[in-house]
């Protein structure tokens, strides 16, 4: 569902001239989602930051981010 968010937001704020590939997920389903659901996805400066101080030598930087799904009437799955 929400795979792909997180690269397309790094190949954005990083621009062409950096390699970005989703290369995995890892799901922990907690409850079925049966109305609405929402996902909470950010990027801060910093983190875009300190992502160009770690490749600065041309080495490749593995990152590994959380997203919380919440549906509309269970506070948070």
């Amino acid at each position: 569902m929400v795979n792909p968010f997180f690269m397309l937001l790094l190949m954005h704020h990083l621009g062409s001239k950096y390699i970005v590939w989703d290369k995995s997920a890892n799901i922990h389903f907690l409850l079925p989602g049966r109305n609405t659901v929402y996902a909470d996805i950010h990027l801060d400066a910093a983190e875009i930051i300190h992502i160009k101080q770690l490749s600065a030598n041309y080495v490749p930087v593995h990152r590994k981010y959380t997203v919380n799904i919440f549906d509309n009437v269970v506070s948070a799955l």
